[in-house]
């Protein structure tokens, strides 16, 4: 029987060698040592402790115009949800822009031979990012190209091919509307309201006009600005 028993001894005596490391006598040792095994549960406990700090919630950004992803989470500035409630992270970049003048003739430009007309266009407006086309005291500065729908007015006026305003955002329902000269100076036009967020702001003011000193009538301007979201 020993003979034959003898392998097989050597392989559970082998067995224990590779998978525990050197075998100990008694039962409650090779328990102590399914104990030590408990290390593992420690080593649980280091990963428990890795899963922790994986599961951390990051810091929020804190800097949402610095053009750095402060909380490291792959998200940028505005794009980050934690700018989503700052201000300027809320300014369009593109205005739907829609307009219409609406002169009403003095009975002086009647007898001239003028008469009331409107002129309607649109224009898709999006951020200007050169310094030298910026309205410099605005927050932000668009330009587009015009399109003209009704126009009953004398077609021996210019008009003008693309548009360009400043805008001061006051609040979410209120802004500043600037308009450029050319020649680099920006002058207020007015505020465009919103009657609630999201919405178009209009801006409508009318405006008398005069030639050589005398009353040549109206001129009726509306604005409409819709910002779009991306």
């Amino acid at each position: 029987m020993i003979p034959t028993l003898r392998p097989f001894l050597l392989f559970i005596l082998l067995a224990a060698f590779v998978l525990g490391g050197c075998p100990r006598s008694g039962g409650n040792g090779d328990d102590d040592d399914d104990s030590g095994d408990d290390d593992d549960t420690g080593d649980d406990d280091d990963t428990s402790g890795d899963d922790d700090d994986a599961t951390t919630p990051l810091p929020p950004e804190d800097d949402c115009l610095d053009g750095i992803d402060n909380d490291e989470d792959g998200l940028f500035d505005c794009a980050d949800p934690d700018c989503e409630a700052v201000m300027e992270c809320t300014w369009p970049k593109q205005v739907a822009h829609t307009g219409s003048l609406d002169y009403e003739a003095s009975w002086e430009a009647e007898l001239a031979g003028y008469s009331d007309c409107t002129t309607q266009f649109t224009a898709d407006l999006f951020e200007v990012t050169t310094t030298k086309d910026q309205c410099l005291t605005c927050n932000r500065t668009f330009s587009g190209t015009m399109t003209y729908g009704t126009d009953t007015c004398p077609m021996d006026d210019p008009r003008p091919m693309t548009t360009s305003y400043g805008v001061i955002f006051f609040t979410a329902i209120q802004w500043e509307i600037f308009t450029s000269d050319g020649l680099g100076t920006w002058t207020s036009i007015g505020n465009a309201n919103a009657p609630q967020e999201g919405q178009a702001f209009t801006l409508s003011r009318t405006d008398p006009l005069e030639v050589e000193g005398t009353d040549a009538g109206d001129l009726t301007t509306t604005l409409s600005f819709t910002p779009v979201t991306e």
